[in-house]
C-alpha cells in the first residue's frame, strides 16, 4: 500500500512518482541557471508545483518558496514575500546566529525587525512609515545587496500569483516586482498560479508591467505514450505482475491522463481484490465520481442556469463541435447568444476548454464523469 501510495502521490509528486515532462524539466532548469524569469501555467492539479519542486531539488541553488493562496489583504503578501526571503537568509548561513547577524546587517532598517522563532528567521514589519510597494522595494533591494556581496545566486519562487489581482495595490506590486525580475542577475523569479484567465490578466496584458516578462512554460496532460509503460509497472508492483494492456488503457480512459485522477484511480484500484477486467476500472470511477457528487454540486449551484445547462450539455454529449449551432442549442434549449456569453464564464473558470481539433470538452474528467451520471441521482 505504502508503495502504491508512493508512486501514486495526490499532492506533490517526487522521486520515482515523477513520470515524464523530461522536455519542461530541462527547460525549467536551464532557465533558473540562466536567471531567466519564468512563468509554469496549467489548469489546477497539473503538476505545476511537482514541476518546479522537482526541478529546485535538483539544482543545486538555494530556493523559497512562498503560496499567495492564503494571503487575505496587501500586508499578508508582504509578509510571506519577506519571510520568503529570510527562508533563503537560512539556507545561505546555516547557524541561526549568523544568519540573524546576516539578517540585521542587511535588513537594518527601523521598519524591519529580525528574530529567531522556532530555530528560524522572521521579519516583523512596522506598516505605518511607509507604504506597501516602497517596503516591499526595500526588503528585496537589501536582500540583493547581501546576496550580490556574498556571490550567491537564488531563487525565489511564487505561487498562485494571480491572488495580487483581487487587491487594489496590485499594480503597484507588479511594478515593483518588475524592476527586480528584470534588473537582477543573482535572483531568478518563478511565478505559478491555477487561475489561467488572471495570470493572463497580469502577463498578457500590455499595459501591465510584467507584459512580455517572462518565458513560459505550459503544462499539458502527460502523453498516453509515457502514461501507459509507467502505470503498468508501478500499479504492476501492487500485484506482483505487469497489468494488461486492457485494463491499462481503461484507466487513462477513464481518467482521460489527468495527472491527478490517473493517481487517484490507480490509488483506488491497488485495493480491489480483482483487476482483471476494464469494466472493474470503470465501475471503480463511478464509484470515484458518485463519492464526489456533492463537492460538485456545490460548485454547479453557484452557476447561471444557462452556464449550469451548457456544461451538463458537453458533458452528456462527449464532446461538441460547434457549441453555438442550431441542432446543440436547440438540444439544450439556449439561444446562441446565451450559449456564447456562458461559454466564455465556462472557459475563463476552466471548466470548459477548446481542443486542438476545435470541439469543446469538460477539463475536469471526474466532474464530466459526474454530469453524465446526473447529479439528481
Amino acid at each position: 500500500m505504502d508503495m502504491v501510495y508512493d508512486n501514486f502521490p495526490l499532492g506533490i509528486a517526487t522521486g520515482n512518482a515523477f513520470c515524464n515532462r523530461k522536455q519542461e524539466i530541462a527547460r525549467l532548469d536551464r532557465n533558473i541557471k540562466s536567471a531567466t524569469p519564468t512563468l509554469i501555467t496549467a489548469p489546477r492539479r497539473f503538476g505545476k508545483t511537482s514541476l518546479a519542486m522537482r526541478v529546485l531539488g535538483t539544482c543545486g541553488i538555494p530556493y523559497a518558496m512562498i503560496d499567495l493562496f492564503h494571503c487575505a489583504t496587501e500586508q499578508d503578501i508582504l509578509d510571506e514575500v519577506a519571510n520568503g526571503f529570510c527562508s533563503l537568509i537560512d539556507k545561505i548561513e546555516t547557524k541561526p546566529e549568523k544568519a540573524l547577524r546576516l539578517a540585521r546587517e542587511f535588513f537594518s532598517d527601523s521598519r524591519l525587525e529580525v528574530s529567531i522563532r522556532n530555530g528560524s528567521l522572521s521579519l516583523s514589519i512596522n506598516r505605518k512609515e511607509k507604504e506597501l510597494s516602497d517596503t516591499l522595494r526595500d526588503i528585496i533591494k537589501q536582500f540583493e545587496a547581501m546576496i550580490e556581496k556574498k556571490q550567491k545566486k537564488v531563487v525565489f519562487f511564487i505561487d498562485e500569483f494571480q491572488i495580487v489581482t483581487q487587491f487594489s495595490a496590485s499594480f503597484s506590486i507588479e511594478a515593483t516586482l518588475r524592476y527586480f525580475v528584470q534588473k537582477s542577475k543573482n535572483i531568478c523569479f518563478l511565478f505559478s498560479g491555477s487561475n489561467r484567465h488572471l495570470l493572463s490578466k497580469i502577463f498578457d496584458d500590455s499595459k501591465r508591467p510584467f507584459y512580455g516578462l517572462c518565458d513560459r512554460i505550459v503544462l499539458e496532460k502527460i502523453s498516453r505514450e509515457s502514461y501507459k509503460p509507467y502505470v503498468q509497472e508501478k500499479l504492476g508492483e501492487t500485484w506482483g505482475s505487469s497489468l494488461t494492456t486492457d485494463i491499462v488503457d481503461r484507466i487513462l480512459d477513464d481518467s482521460e491522463c489527468h495527472p491527478y485522477y490517473v493517481n487517484l484511480l490507480c490509488r483506488r484500484l491497488s485495493v480491489v481484490t480483482d483487476l482483471q477486467s476494464p469494466f472493474v476500472v470503470t465501475n471503480c470511477w463511478d464509484t470515484i465520481a458518485r463519492e464526489h457528487r456533492s463537492l460538485f454540486a456545490n460548485e454547479i449551484d453557484l452557476m447561471s442556469t444557462n452556464q449550469r445547462r451548457l456544461l451538463i450539455g458537453i458533458a452528456k454529449s462527449g464532446s461538441v463541435e460547434s457549441p453555438m449551432g442550431p441542432i446543440f442549442s436547440g438540444k439544450i434549449g439556449i439561444s446562441t447568444p446565451s450559449i456564447r456569453q456562458a461559454l466564455l464564464v465556462l472557459e475563463q473558470r476552466d471548466y470548459v476548454f477548446k481542443a486542438s481539433d476545435g470541439s469543446f470538452n469538460i477539463l475536469d474528467p471526474l466532474l464530466k464523469r459526474v454530469l453524465q451520471i446526473d447529479l439528481n441521482k
